[in-house]
Formats: C-alpha cells, sequence, structure tokens
C-alpha cells in the first residue's frame, strides 16, 4: 500500500463513523494539505532514488547543462573568477582549443531529472501541451469551450455534509461529487448533446476559493459544426431562459450565473465606476449571434424582465 492509498483510506469516512478527524474544520483542511504534500514528497523521494530505472542520463538537455557553465549556482565573485580563468588560458594557449571549465561542477549538486510521468511537473505540463497541439493538428480547432464550476450549494453535497459545517469544512465530499458531476458532464458530450464529438480536452483548476472548475475543450465531427447563426443560438445565449417553460432551469441561471444585486450597493464593492459596470455592460439587446470581428462574437440577448434582466 503505498502513502496515498493510505490516506485515501483515512479520508474515507465509514457509514455512522463518528470521525474526530473530520470534525476538525479548519484542522481537518490543514490535515488535507499537508498529507497533500507528503504524498508529493514521497513521489519525489521515489523519483531520486530510481534514475537508473527511468534512464534519466538518456533525457536530452543533460549532459549539456553539465558540461556548460551555470552560473546561477555561484556566488558574484567565483562566476567572474571562472571568466577570469577561461580568458587567461586562451591567451596564454592561443594554439590549444578552447575548453569549458568544469572545476566548479561540484558545487552544483546531484542533478535529479524530474520525468513526465510526475504529475504536475515540467515535464508533464509541456508533455500535456504537445499532446494537445497534436490532436488540435489532427482534427482541427476546437467549436466548443464547455466550462465547469463546483457549486458548494449542490443537493449531493448539502446532503452528506453534517450539520454544524460547511463545504469548506469537508473537501473530500466536494471533491468527490464533483469527480461524479465532472463524469456525468464528460458523458453527455460524448453522447452527442452538442453534436458528435472527434475530440475533447480538459483541464481541472482550483479556485481561490477551494472549489474546482473545469475548462473543456469540444472539437464536433465536421457535419456538425456551429456554421449558422441559428445553431450557435441554440447553444449559447445570453438571455435568461423561459420561466415557465423551463422552471429547473430558469432558477439555476438566475442563481448562479447573474453577478448580483444590481443596485447603488455594488458601487461599495469597487464593481461600478460611475454607476456603470466595466466590459461594456450592460449591453444592448441583439436579435441573434452577431460577431463584431475575428475573436469577439455577440450571442443572442433578448429584452427580458426579472432578476438580471432589462425592463
Amino acid at each position: 500500500m503505498s502513502f496515498r492509498e493510505h490516506v485515501a483510506y483515512r479520508l474515507y469516512q465509514k457509514c455512522d463513523d463518528q470521525s474526530v478527524l473530520h470534525q476538525g474544520g479548519r484542522l481537518f483542511q490543514q490535515y488535507c494539505v499537508d498529507q497533500r504534500a507528503k504524498c508529493e514528497q514521497e513521489q519525489l523521494r521515489w523519483v531520486a532514488a530510481h534514475q537508473s530505472e527511468i534512464r534519466a542520463d538518456l533525457y536530452s538537455g543533460l549532459n549539456d547543462s553539465l558540461m556548460s557553465e551555470s552560473t546561477t549556482v555561484l556566488d558574484e565573485g567565483e562566476a567572474l573568477l571562472s571568466e577570469y580563468n577561461r580568458s587567461t588560458r586562451a591567451l596564454q594557449h592561443p594554439d590549444q582549443p578552447r575548453q569549458r571549465d568544469n572545476h566548479f561542477l561540484n558545487q552544483i549538486g546531484k542533478r535529479v531529472i524530474l520525468p513526465s510521468s510526475h504529475s504536475g511537473g515540467p515535464r508533464s505540463m509541456y508533455k500535456s501541451y504537445q499532446d494537445s497541439m497534436t490532436i488540435v493538428r489532427e482534427y482541427g480547432k476546437p467549436d466548443a469551450l464547455v466550462t465547469m464550476t463546483c457549486s458548494p450549494t449542490w443537493e449531493e453535497i448539502m446532503e452528506k455534509i453534517p450539520n454544524g459545517q460547511t463545504a469548506q469544512d469537508r473537501p473530500d465530499i466536494v471533491a468527490r461529487v464533483w469527480q461524479l458531476k465532472l463524469g456525468a458532464e464528460l458523458e453527455d458530450l460524448e453522447e452527442g448533446v452538442l453534436g458528435r464529438v472527434r475530440a475533447r480536452i480538459y483541464v481541472v483548476e482550483f479556485q481561490k476559493r477551494g472549489l474546482p472548475h473545469a475548462h473543456i475543450l469540444v472539437i464536433l465531427a465536421e457535419e456538425d459544426k456551429p456554421r449558422t447563426r441559428q445553431i450557435i443560438d441554440k447553444i449559447v445565449s445570453a438571455e435568461l431562459p423561459d420561466k415557465e417553460k423551463n422552471p429547473q432551469l430558469y432558477e439555476t441561471v438566475t442563481a448562479c450565473m447573474i453577478h448580483g444585486p444590481c443596485g447603488g450597493c455594488i458601487s461599495q464593492r469597487g464593481l461600478y465606476e460611475r454607476r456603470e459596470v466595466h466590459k461594456g455592460f450592460p449591453k444592448d439587446p441583439i436579435g441573434g449571434d452577431k460577431r463584431e470581428c475575428r475573436w469577439v462574437p455577440s450571442v443572442q440577448t433578448k429584452t427580458s424582465s426579472g432578476r438580471g434582466g432589462f425592463d
């Protein structure tokens, strides 16, 4: 059993288990952060001890970095001394080929290569970037950007959190519910809710408030690409759903996708300057999709009333 598996076992609260750990509030949050740091440290320790198994000597750039002069690890005086020794040797022996100085290599320390298999490392992120560019080169540019944000008021989260605690106190429950909902979202996309999907790319990030957030790029099949204004309006629009036809969707949009409240009190938060919102809001209603320039389309916004609408 690895240390990560041990921590996962400890974080999973059993049925009818009055765990003191899960009732710790902020202490439990700190515990989760510490255990995550320990897991990463354990992974780094394994990588450092198994350099031969990951064949670190074959990584490109290693020999060049060892044979080149790295002044970033030297003091200013030592770097100048190295520069002086190199120049004086060239003057005293002009017929000899110039060689790199290796007398300071013992100050560099042992170099440990972090492979791309280590999640979150530079090579891992660069490999993911290269994979994404390869997908775009093979299947074309993305047709839709889908964002998904975790809400602490989700019914599945509220049902599992004991009385007296909040979503911030139980990051374990939030993470599990989020993973299930993200899987359901990806499954809906694969089933063709926007059209036949040829490829997709997504990343998950955690916002400053501690909730996960996903960005999903979707590449659709050629026959399902949104090419007309009518198709785009069916996919996305900046208007409120019909309250009578879609009451649940209307409630979700008005509760989660509108910045508010609107009024004079907003000026105290710094969101308004001279009673006008930044970025050109409020915008005038338009009848459909309008591409103002190559990169910034204006989606459909009809006149509506109610919260967040126009009177």
